[in-house]
């Protein structure tokens, strides 16, 4: 067909903007990918590489706590969970985005046999507030539940089985009270969830040792990078930008296994406690605590009905008795009113008239189990637990040099133990104290207390020469990563934290009537009489009344020399609710000796 010369220039026209439209638009492209690849191409590779990098937090293995001899008292125990990757199951909206976890976790739970955890809310809540880190589905595989769902897991988008370290004690409630619990831990701030794509938690000492000795035990976390393909599965590992966790260190307690059980096995149900200390360096080598709970019941969710039960127990499982529980002392003060007495020149051959009850105004004090000793020596004083010489004693010592003699021995002051721990209470002079709270206070009734702790540290003084020694639980800490023995990395050094308020010659006195007490006829401790170590002691009963109901706590305290291994041991025995401290403390601080020994 023929053109027209017009027609020609106009389709040349055409042609050129045309190409003209084209190069431009060829030039935006081109302008395009060189701003993508060149000027923006490192932000670009960083995002994609997020995508397929992840980032998993690798915790420390926390260290052990061991008694005295090596035997493991807590440890930790590898269990798997199972997890969803919100970030595998994204949809476009955040409705479709629940929906597609939903399903995950409903598939995985059909599988499993278990009830789905999750619901909407809960999933809302975690994409809100952890969005890059995986949603726990569920805890504790068994080793088949694990082994039946991991041939499942490509079957189900954005699903992992995961290890997961769980803390264990093999002994259940031993120790409970000392050892404490630890558990897991969530992503601290803000900073450490966008830091970690997957965060496996450390566990954390929530009470006791466990607690109070974290930052030894925890050690620190290490990051591992890895490579993930579309569905999420781990393609490749990286070492540049990983880190090795740090473990944590192991604590040797001073804790003797045997002497432990022991003593829990004595209190059984009794609600009390029993210290007992090598009284030449402080170590505590039994600090039971009655009544117990299971420390295993707090390594994961403790159910509800469990934590009720033990929360509303009217005998306060949780209270730690040996350190936290503040008593009456009753009968086991008088050793050091004894001191106060000889402080003020009373002399122990010196003897004062019992008459069974000494009167104050309208009231009486009266002697023990009613008793009329008639004239009685501190010896005897000591031995037959007579109130009526205590008191008479205590009021010519008068209150000041009694609370001298008192603090000297520790009570009203902490006594430097690990744990936290009650001060007792010092009875002290003031413008409105009265003769009669002397007299109370001189034979432990009244405004004066101590804890059991305090009591075994008071007893280990008289023992000892009369050095207050700090109690103390850790014998050492250990560093176990290496290939060879465990290397020492702290040794507890003993620390001298007072002393008594007595002379050689006066603690000598009070030793001798102390041994009285428990091996001449007559004496309130004879019930703590045994073969296997000879025992100097004093009996303690402490008349309580509380919410309209009177009971009686019982006490012993004594201390002798292991003829075989050369220790000198010092003990202290609480037990509520008792019948008195010869019938139910001295007899049950002879059966521990017998046991254990």
């Amino acid at each position: 067909m023929n053109l027209s010369l017009e027609n020609l220039t106009s389709l040349r026209v055409r042609i050129g903007i045309l190409l003209a439209i084209a190069f431009i638009l060829f030039s935006i492209i081109a302008i395009r990918l060189w701003e993508m690849q060149v000027m923006r191409g490192a932000k670009y590779r960083e995002k994609a590489q997020s995508q397929s990098v992840r980032t998993i937090r690798v915790p420390a293995v926390r260290g052990r706590i061991l008694a005295r001899d090596g035997t493991p008292l807590a440890v930790n125990r590898v269990t798997y969970e199972v997890l969803l990757h919100p970030a595998e199951l994204r949809a476009r909206s955040i409705r479709d985005t629940v929906d597609n976890i939903l399903a995950a976790g409903e598939e995985a739970a059909r599988r499993l046999g278990r009830e789905n955890p999750l619901t909407r809310e809960k999933v809302l809540r975690h994409l809100n507030y952890y969005p890059g880190i995986p949603l726990e589905l569920f805890r504790e595989l068994t080793q088949k539940e694990g082994s039946g769902l991991g041939e499942m897991l490509p079957q189900i988008r954005g699903l992992e089985i995961a290890p997961s370290p769980v803390r264990e004690y093999p002994f259940g409630p031993l120790a409970a009270h000392l050892l404490g619990y630890a558990g897991r831990t969530d992503p601290d701030d803000a900073d450490d969830r966008k830091r970690y794509s997957y965060y496996i938690s450390s566990l954390t000492g929530k009470s006791g040792l466990e607690k109070a000795m974290d930052q030894d035990l925890c050690g620190s976390p290490g990051r591992k990078l890895v490579i993930v393909n579309s569905v999420g599965f781990v393609h490749e590992y990286l070492e540049a930008g990983s880190a090795v966790a740090r473990n944590g260190l192991d604590l040797e307690l001073t804790l003797d296994l045997k002497a432990q059980q022991t003593a829990e096995q004595l209190l059984g149900e009794r609600c009390g406690a029993i210290v007992l200390l090598n009284a030449e360096n402080g170590e505590i080598l039994a600090m039971a605590s009655s009544p117990r709970y299971d420390l295993n019941l707090f390594t994961g969710r403790i159910p509800a009905k469990e934590y009720r039960i033990l929360a509303t127990d009217e005998r306060y499982p949780f209270m730690h008795r040996a350190a936290q529980g503040s008593y009456m002392p009753g009968s086991i003060i008088k050793p050091l009113t004894a001191i106060a007495a000889l402080h003020a020149g009373v002399r122990p051959e010196e003897t004062f008239n019992c008459e069974g009850q000494v009167p104050f105004g309208y009231t009486q004090i009266r002697c023990m189990n009613h008793a009329v000793h008639g004239e009685i020596d501190l010896y005897d004083a000591i031995k037959k637990s007579c109130n009526c010489y205590f008191v008479t004693v205590g009021l010519r010592a008068g209150i000041d040099l009694l609370s001298r003699v008192f603090a000297s021995a520790g009570i009203g002051s902490p006594t430097g133990f690990e744990l936290p721990e009650r001060r007792g209470f010092l009875p002290v002079n003031s413008p409105a104290w009265r003769p009669q709270e002397t007299a109370y206070v001189a034979f432990g009734q009244g405004k004066v207390e101590l804890t059991p702790l305090q009591a075994a540290v008071y007893a280990a003084a008289l023992a000892n020469g009369g050095t207050r020694w700090r109690p103390h639980l850790i014998r050492r800490v250990l560093d176990t990563s290496g290939n060879g023995p465990p290397v020492s990395v702290r040794d507890t050094v003993p620390e001298i934290r007072g002393h008594l308020d007595a002379t050689d010659e006066m603690l000598s006195i009070i030793k001798d009537a102390m041994h009285r007490v428990v091996w001449e006829p007559g004496g309130s401790g004879s019930r703590a009489r045994t073969d296997k170590i000879e025992l100097s002691g004093k009996t303690g009963t402490a008349d309580v009344v509380a919410h309209g109901e009177k009971y009686k706590n019982t006490w012993f305290i004594g201390f002798g020399r292991d003829p075989v291994k050369g220790t000198l041991y010092a003990i202290s025995i609480l037990i509520e609710r008792g019948e008195s401290g010869g019938r139910t403390a001295a007899e049950a601080a002879g059966e521990f000796f017998n046991r254990w020994l």
